[in-house]
This record gives structure tokens, sequence and C-alpha cells, in this order.
């Protein structure tokens, strides 16, 4: 089994409150109200080896140049400005990408359709993926929060940071990590009121509304393509620059201007919670999918049709909150957390978020049991074969460890800045992604390991 030597730590947690509701058929679900990111913290850490800066911008003519800021072993992304908008960004609903260029988001019937009419099809229903509408423009990407209309036909989430590598072939890989936050997703446990026998109100965390998790993917886009010289001279002359670096390199679109296609393109998804499906679901066959089985998404590629992505998925198993007896350590935490506290005048969400965010800071990771990762991504579709689902038993067959061998996101040249754009969105094509249960928030952690090993 290979070893992956931690080099860069990015956590991300993201919490965002949705509600989802009954409306539509199979997968694909939708949202009832104004899903709102309660908060979002990014750190990032190094080890002396790989270095890493926040992305900034320059624009000039409309056009944007992007250029590092100072590197260093740590970065927090809540600390820098130009992210600001994470912070006022609306909650995610489903899209479906293969490239992390076309996004694409569902359509669905309307009463006065001539397939409705002539009862071929019922309002409200989806239409086949072919129809569904394509966003190459980063049109439904990082929305406010108050543009309820645009967020529930689709919304997903991006940022740019930049990493750099002192020597050559160094493969970047999500990683379970060996110490701190390392990579998870997990739905939050959720503040409910309990009466206590004196008749004293009081709070506990209950279990989570476990659904957004589930079908969640964070999808990294990369490519070796030089960036324009503006944005050298422009990195130049600002306060980080090194003069090590005398080359940037990853070139994205910008909103509104469409998709960049430079070669290669090299887009990998992370997909946690493979294993994991906290409702019963069935498959495209009408199979019963049940925890503990991995079910393969196709995601949609040109055309709005399904394709492969097996050479481009990591994946996790099961992320879970870790249990003490017959409770979690989280729960006990919480109840540390309101001991002797004045809950006068407290509502569940403002406990929630001083908990979360004002007591724990979000440092959640010595609370979650991080799922192994599928050791090679080949091994989990060949056992998949033709069904398209790996049964429980064989799943635990495969081999596993702290990152995928197979699939990485990255080679890095030394001594050459390169912006990665990373992606966050729940995957409609996800047997998960249904109209079945009201979620509430979640948590996401990244942390990113690499190997120069042959």
């Amino acid at each position: 089994m290979k070893q992956h030597a931690k080099l860069l730590t990015a956590v991300l947690l993201l919490v965002t409150a949705v509600v989802m509701v009954v409306s539509t058929s199979y997968a694909w679900l939708t949202i009832s109200n104004n899903p709102v990111a309660q908060g979002i913290q990014i750190a990032v850490a190094g080890s002396h080896t790989i270095l890493v800066a926040p992305d900034m911008t320059y624009t000039q003519d409309g056009r944007v140049y992007h250029y590092p800021g100072t590197f260093a072993e740590n970065l927090n992304f809540g600390q820098h400005e130009q992210y600001a908008y994470l912070q006022d960004a609306a909650g995610l609903t489903p899209v479906s990408t293969a490239d992390g260029m076309t996004w694409y988001l569902p359509t669905y019937y309307q009463k006065g359709d001539a397939a409705v009419q002539a009862g071929q099809a019922i309002a409200g229903e989806l239409r086949p993926t072919t129809e569904f509408q394509p966003d190459r423009y980063l049109t439904y990407a990082n929305i406010p929060a108050d543009q309820e209309e645009d967020v529930q036909q689709g919304s997903y989430l991006y940022l740019d940071f930049w990493v750099v590598s002192p020597a050559d072939g160094y493969k970047l890989r999500v990683s379970t990590g060996t110490e701190g936050d390392g990579s998870y997703a997990i739905d939050l446990l959720e503040p409910e009121a309990v009466t206590a026998s004196d008749g004293q109100v009081t709070y506990a965390l209950t279990k989570e509304n476990a659904q957004a998790s589930a079908c969640m993917r964070v999808g990294f886009l990369i490519n070796e393509d030089t960036a324009a010289d503006e944005s050298m001279r422009q990195y130049m002359q600002s306060p980080g620059f090194n003069d090590s670096y005398n080359r940037l390199q990853g070139v994205y679109s910008e909103p509104g201007m469409g998709p960049v296609y430079v070669q290669p393109n090299r887009f990998t998804i992370y997909e946690p919670n493979g294993d994991r499906h906290p409702v019963s679901v069935t498959d495209t066959n009408g199979n019963l999918v049940t925890d503990g089985q991995y079910a393969v998404t196709d995601p949609l590629g040109a055309g709005g049709r399904p394709i492969s992505v097996q050479d481009r998925l990591t994946v996790q198993l099961a992320n879970r909150w870790h249990a003490v007896d017959t409770e979690t350590r989280i729960a006990q935490m919480f109840r540390t957390f309101i001991a002797g506290k004045n809950l006068a005048g407290e509502t569940a969400r403002t406990l929630k978020n001083e908990f979360y965010i004002d007591w724990l800071q979000y440092q959640l990771y010595p609370y979650v049991t991080k799922g192994s990762f599928i050791t090679r991504t080949a091994d989990l579709y060949t056992a998949a074969g033709y069904s398209g689902v790996v049964q429980a038993q064989d799943t635990n067959l495969l081999d596993r460890s702290g990152a995928t061998d197979d699939v990485y996101m990255a080679t890095l040249e030394a001594g050459v800045p390169q912006r990665i754009r990373m992606f966050i969105w729940l995957e409609g094509q996800d047997v998960d992604c249904i109209n079945a249960a009201t979620t509430g928030s979640f948590a996401l952690s990244i942390e990113l390991a690499g190997s120069n090993a042959s």
C-alpha cells in the first residue's frame, strides 16, 4: 500500500441550511425555501514542503487577472476579504457535471407542454437529462442567498487558491489525514427542545436529518496553461511576490465568459459517504440500495448524457459521528456546553450557532469517525459490474487506505505556482439526491496530501 506524505491541509467547513420537500420523481431533489449558508470557514496548513496562497485578482478593461497572495504554510480563507462572497452565498441545490466546466440544471414538464396535454408526461416530472439546462458561464455558482428564484433552479459553489512545491512530481490527492481535521462530510446534529421530568425545558442534539452529505461532491479543476503576462506583472508588483517564482499556471473561466478549454483540463471528483444511504433509495433498475452498498453515479457530460467518471473519481466510505456507548461524543459535548447556561430567550437556532460557531469554532474532527478511501477506484467499478451496485460484503473486501492510488488531482512542477479551482455541489444523478427528507446543515472538511513516490 502506498504511503502519501501529508503536504498540506485544506479544511473547509460549510454549514448550509436547506429544506427538502417532495415535489418530483426519482432523483433531483428540490428546495422549498431559500437555503442560507450560515457560515463557511476554510483553513489550509502545510508541513514545510508545499506552500499555499490565497487567490488575488486585478481587473483591467473588463478582464480579470489572477495571481497568488503571500505563500505560507497556513492559510485561512475566512481572513481574506476576496472570499467574503462565500459568507453570503446561498445553499446548494442539485446540479450535475462530469467536467467542471458545463453544469446541468434540471428542467421539468410544464402544464401546457404538448407531452402533458397528450397524457405522455405529468406536470412537475423531470424531463430527459438531454433537455436539462446547461450552465457554461458560472451563472448558478456562488449565488447570493437573496436570489431565491435562481437558487431553486440550481446552486453550486467554487473558490480558487494556489499551491507551490519545491520539487517536481508531487501528486495531490484528497486524504483522510493522520492528525487534525482530515477529509469528511457529515450532516450536523440539530438542537431540539426537551422537557425534563421537573418540567424545565432544556435542549439536546438529535440525530441528523441525513440527506445532503450523502449526495455531496467536491471537484478540483486544474490545468497547466500559463497565466497571462499581466497576471505575472501584477504578482511582481504585489506585497506577496517571491522572486523564486517566474511563471504562474492555471487558467479558468470567469462568470459570464464561458468555459476556457485548454489541454489538458483535469477534473477530479471527491465523493464522501460513498456507501452511506440515509433513506431507502433505488437504483436505475428499481432495486433497493441499502446502507453499506455503493451505487455508481454517472454524472451528466456532453449533451446532458450520463457518462462514467471512473478515471477521475475518488471514493470515501461513510463518515459518522463518533459514538460512545449509546450516544455521540458531539451530543455529550453539547450537554457540557449548555450546563449551567441560562436558556431564557434561546432557540434551537441560536444555540446551534453558539455551539458550532462560537464554542467549538467548527473544530469538529475530534467528534467524527472518518471513512477510509477505496484504494483503487478501478477495483470499485469492477466490483460494481453491470448492475452498478457493489454489495456491502464486496465493498468490505476491497483494499482501503488514506487516499486513492489510481486517481490524483494534479502533478506539481517545482517552483511553479499552480492555481486550483475547487467546486462544491449536490450531485443530482446520485441515487441519494431524492425528495425524501428535510435536512439541516452539513460540515465539509478537505485535506490534501501528496506523494512523489513512483
